[in-house]
């Protein structure tokens, strides 16, 4: 009775196999991920373009930033003096400048 168990499960693994590829159906398959493979290598490098495009406009963006900000800071040297709105306006102080 255990031969009989033992051939039936040699049956069942063989069947379990996948069949075998003709050499049309392997050259079908081939050709298939060859082109595949062409498409995605395009696909890859339009990303890197992309990419060095986007790269380029974010440091030029970068560089426009810090441009700004020294402008801003060169802006925020220049000082001149304002009034103290809190102290009563008085003829005779003269700690207040004045451009007059």
């Amino acid at each position: 009775m255990v031969n009989s168990s033992v051939a039936h499960s040699e049956r069942n693994n063989s069947s379990k196999r996948p069949r075998k590829k003709t050499l049309a159906e392997l050259k079908d398959e081939e050709s298939s991920l060859l082109k595949e493979r062409r498409v995605l290598e395009r696909e890859m490098a339009a990303m890197r373009s992309n990419l060095e495009r986007r790269r380029a406009e974010n440091e030029k963006i970068k560089r426009a930033k810090i441009e700004f900000m020294r402008s801003t800071e060169e802006e925020d040297s220049v000082k001149f003096a304002l009034p103290d709105l809190n102290v009563p306006f008085d003829e005779h102080t003269s700690d207040v400048a004045c451009g007059c």
